[in-house]
């Protein structure tokens, strides 16, 4: 057994090989992306190179289609099409054969520990012992299921990609069979490659196709709409019951900012509370503590009892042999020595010492107003109903002060955010914004610079598969740090107050970076700068930019979207935690071991990350739908991937993270929307050039403006943040809607509590 664990890590091991650059590193899959699309290019038959040595020439520093390595329409993309589709169908199947028959029974702490973790929501039954059970499992799992063990945010994720099954099943039929017919029977036959016969591409200049397709651009719009719609009530449904089940510690409590001078110590926040609402109806006051020294050497403390721990375990892997204690030797030339152990423990109990002199000193400063009491704090009411309550309450006429809020989970809360000088916030947010701005401007910049430095390197015998890579080796790079360099500002300047906040605010940035970087691309062209200048000069340029480009990198993202199948794949190997769970299984027990090797890196594969992602192929599905009608079948077939890997993962392998009660999802509707805007844009520009009158393009006026009402609408329509007072007094019309599949109410629990952990007790 212990040879075959080693056999799979290894293979393992050269299937993400480059990973180890920086922890939970995209590298692997950006690199197969990068590679397949070298591959593909290099089959085209109109460009077969007599070799795979790359020209050495360095490209513009805003030249984005080096950047990206974006490639036109043109003779031989069935070709390289079919290749790369092949390659990647291999890639898959390999990844899953590997998962299946030998990761997910050998490893049950990484593949299938949330049967053990959350035991009365997926019973042992439901583990099947047998090689291709674990299907049946992620297909078969209930959204119920689902939301009381890893939570609604789980849930809704899997349930978009239910969605987004839904959306492009309903309108890749008519797409391809129908409008797609149309092209290729009536269209003209002008396509310059035979992958483009049933899209746009192949109707000529002033058909009367062009009428067909803007009737076609209402049916898409209203498909969407009212599949969102839809889905939206459903979830209302699902979050308000959320709310009322959540756990009275948390569900109770309000988080308190800006507090007055005055009122900053415990006991004189529970009395203003008190105050102003009549009756005895406050359970506890908490007011966070400047807890600077203390929290520092409880860090030590922690860092101390995990080095004691270490050392134990290796003294236990040699029988406790007297002899073989670890040691660390201060002057090796004269055999000077110091025991480990016995270092530190007595380190570990001077330390407990200080922690609890410091904690004692804090509790006594706290008792008197100001001090190292701060700005913030958390309020527990005795119910639900008079937290609500006070959450409408405006208590001061200066809006500044006494801002509440509902707290986040108490063991997802940042409480260095909470500690901050809210004084200078303002200066730290226009940081972050200019931060964030240089990083959109920069960001293709620097792809370029790193596929030049790639470039000019010469790696002699290896240099025909560097040749394949280094082209694109800026945006592999760029693409595997940008969520961490979001999250690096966002962290530095944003007060965030929890981590699934960070991940809400990442889910926005991202996203919209993906759409400009990766679904705009072609609008680009082929100078950043040009384009910029071009479209701050005349901005409705913007809309002709993007009818005039995007029609003709159509197979690009027919290999892009084929290409998210092989990464996918890559994800449900859980590598990164699979190879840190190796290492430290080597020196603690198996529990241990898994508890230090989980999470998986949440900067790229976190909730916020993965969110953006999701809706990025949803945008990118609806945008080429109609250009290329083959990639909403592709775009079908990515979410029935993402439906499988993710409905496994995320149940049964992964650990539960924080929840947020479907705030991740709201956002990729919201996103789905603006994507279906820029379709609607996209396709009037692109009808009103192929078109012989202005008509086809006004066909797309009236679903373009029903789009943007409906978005309008959409967030008075689905007031779902927090609870009306028709909710708590169970009068909601949505809670007693049969069509709505409401799950058993019972309390949720919650670890933690609203107290600084180096206080609590």
């Amino acid at each position: 057994m212990a040879a075959l664990r080693t056999f799979i890590v290894l293979g393992l091991a050269v299937i993400a090989s480059g990973d180890e650059c920086v922890e939970g590193s995209v590298c692997a899959e950006t690199e197969m992306q990068v590679s397949f699309l070298q591959e593909a290019q290099r089959l085209r038959v109109h460009e077969v190179p007599q070799g795979l040595a790359l020209k050495q020439e360095f490209k513009s520093p805003t030249d984005v289609q080096a950047a990206t390595g974006l490639d036109l329409n043109g003779q031989g993309d069935l070709s390289a099409f079919l290749a790369s589709t092949m390659v990647n169908i291999v890639t898959c199947l390999i990844c899953i054969l590997i998962f299946t028959y030998c990761l997910r029974l050998n490893f049950p702490a990484m593949f299938s520990n949330n049967f053990k973790a959350h035991a009365d929501i997926f019973p042992e039954s439901m583990n099947s012992k047998t090689y291709w059970g674990w299907i049946s499992q992620a297909w078969n799992v209930s959204m119920e299921q689902t939301s009381e063990g890893v939570g609604l945010d789980a849930a809704m994720m899997i349930e978009f990609c239910n969605l987004a099954m839904e959306i492009f099943g309903i309108i890749s039929i008519p797409m391809v069979f129908v409008l797609g017919g149309m092209n290729w029977a009536f269209g003209g036959h002008v396509a310059v490659s035979r992958l483009s016969v049933i899209g746009i591409n192949n109707v000529e200049d002033g058909s009367w196709l062009t009428y067909v397709h803007g009737f076609a651009v209402w049916g898409v719009v209203y498909v969407v709409i009212t599949r969102v719609y839809a889905a939206q009530k459903m979830f209302v449904g699902l979050r308000f019951e959320w709310l009322l089940t959540m756990d009275d510690d948390r569900a109770c409590t309000l988080m308190v900012e800006n507090i007055p001078e005055e009122f900053r110590s415990n006991k004189a926040l529970e009395d203003f509370f008190e105050d102003m609402i009549e009756g005895d109806q406050v359970d506890t006051a908490y007011v966070v503590k400047d807890t600077t020294q203390l929290e520092s050497l409880t860090k030590e403390l922690e860092a101390a009892k995990f080095e004691l721990k270490t050392c134990n375990a290796l003294w236990d892997r040699e029988s406790n042999d007297p002899n073989k204690r670890p040691k660390k030797y201060k002057f090796k030339l004269f055999g000077s020595e110091t025991d480990l152990i016995d270092h530190y423990t007595k380190l570990v109990a001077d330390l407990e010492a200080k922690v609890a002199a410091e904690k004692s000193e804090v509790l006594k400063a706290a008792e008197t107003i100001g001090g190292v009491n701060l700005g913030a704090g958390f309020v527990r009411f005795h119910n639900l109903q008079y937290a609500n309550l006070a959450l409408q309450l405006q208590l001061s006429s200066n809006l500044d002060e006494w801002q509440l809020a509902v707290p986040p989970d108490p063991l997802d809360l940042r409480w260095i955010d909470l500690t901050r000088d809210t004084t200078a916030q303002f200066a730290r947010n226009i940081l972050g914004a200019l931060l964030i701005v240089a990083l959109f401007l920069v960001y293709l910049p620097c792809c370029v610079a790193i596929t030049n430095l790639a470039i000019a390197v010469d790696l002699g015998p290896f240099q025909p598969i560097w040749a394949g890579l280094a082209p694109t080796m800026g945006l592999t790079i760029m693409v595997m740090f940008l969520p961490t360099l979001l999250m690096l500002i966002f962290r530095s300047c944003f007060l965030l107050y929890a981590d699934q906040w960070a991940q809400e605010v990442l889910q926005s940035y991202y996203f919209w970076f993906q759409v400009f970087f990766v679904v705009l691309t072609p609008a680009l062209g082929s100078n950043f700068i040009a384009f910029l200048k071009e479209v701050a000069e005349d901005p409705y340029s913007l809309f002709v930019l993007l009818a005039d480009k995007i029609p003709d990198a159509t197979h690009f993202y027919l290999n892009f979207m084929v290409l998210q199948w092989s990464t996918l794949s890559l994800n449900i190997l859980r590598y990164t935690p699979l190879f840190k769970y190796e290492a430290f299984a080597s020196l603690f027990d198996q529990e241990d071991a898994r508890k230090l090797a989980e999470p998986e890196d949440q900067d790229y594969y976190g909730i916020g990350s993965r969110s953006a992602r999701f809706a990025t192929f949803m945008v990118t599905g609806l945008v080429y739908g109609q250009l290329t009608p083959l990639i909403t079948i592709l775009t079908f077939i990515l979410f029935a991937l993402q439906r499988l890997v993710y409905g496994y993962l995320l149940n049964f392998a992964e650990t539960k993270k924080n929840d947020m009660g479907g705030a991740f999802w709201v956002k990729m509707l919201k996103h789905t929307m603006c994507g279906l805007l820029i379709y609607c844009v996209i396709m009037a520009g692109v009808l009103a050039q192929k078109g012989p009158t202005i008509i086809p393009c006004l066909l797309c006026v009236p679903p373009t403006l029903y789009a943007l009402v409906a978005m309008w609408r959409f967030e008075r329509q689905f007031a779902w943040r927090k609870l009306s007072q028709a909710e708590l007094m169970g009068k909601s019309t949505i809670l007693t809607d049969q069509k709505t599949k409401l799950f058993k109410m019972r309390k949720r629990e919650t670890d933690g509590e609203y107290v600084q952990p180096e206080l609590s007790t």
